[in-house]
């Protein structure tokens, strides 16, 4: 055995280490890329985020802020009205009593038909709340800090825990092992 047999194994070896690459990057893909792709779209998420309440925030007339303060009246109002039953009660109870027993004469279907409209409107408040981001418009999120000129800059993710699946195959388990 040569230095030119080494050489050439060496030669071959070096040939084939990117085509590993490449297979291996079907199974587990590119971990730069995959973190390039994600920055960009947070970037992009945020940067829709800003520019809407920035223009909601530059371009609202009275009647925008009229109407505003129209949508967000009717949960304190409801609120208003349930507290104020109590001293209301205490205050005039003849009649307390007297509109208590006309709310006692409306039909079933009608508290129905009431229960229906608060229910959807309530619960579509709660469900557009929940789909919403956790932090206010304008802030980042823990995870991203700020360097000394300002510029946001994520903080990489901690290590991803493996998905436990409850019939695993064999293809799974190769899988699973490819990636630690």
């Amino acid at each position: 055995m040569g230095i030119g047999t080494i050489g050439t194994a060496i030669g071959a070896a070096v040939d084939v280490l990117p085509k590993v690459k490449d297979v291996a990057e079907v199974f587990v893909g590119n971990r730069r890329a995959r973190e390039d792709n994600q920055h960009e779209e947070n970037t992009s998420i945020f940067g829709a985020y800003s520019s809407e309440w920035s223009y909601q925030a530059n371009n609202r007339s009275g009647w925008d802020a009229f109407w505003d303060g129209v949508n967000r009246m009717p949960r304190p109002l409801c609120v208003l009205i349930i507290v104020g039953l109590f001293p209301w009660c205490a205050y005039d109870p003849e009649s307390f009593e007297r509109s208590m027993r006309a709310l006692g004469v409306m039909p079933e279907m009608m508290w129905w038909l009431i229960m229906t409209i608060l229910g959807f409107y309530f619960g579509a408040k709660s469900y557009e709340k929940s789909r919403m981001p956790s932090t206010k418009p304008g802030v980042l999120p823990a995870e991203f800090k700020t360097t000394v000129k300002g510029v946001p800059v994520a903080t990489p993710p901690g290590p991803r825990k493996p998905v436990q699946l409850e019939h695993e195959t064999a293809n799974d388990a190769t899988m699973r092992s490819l990636r630690q």
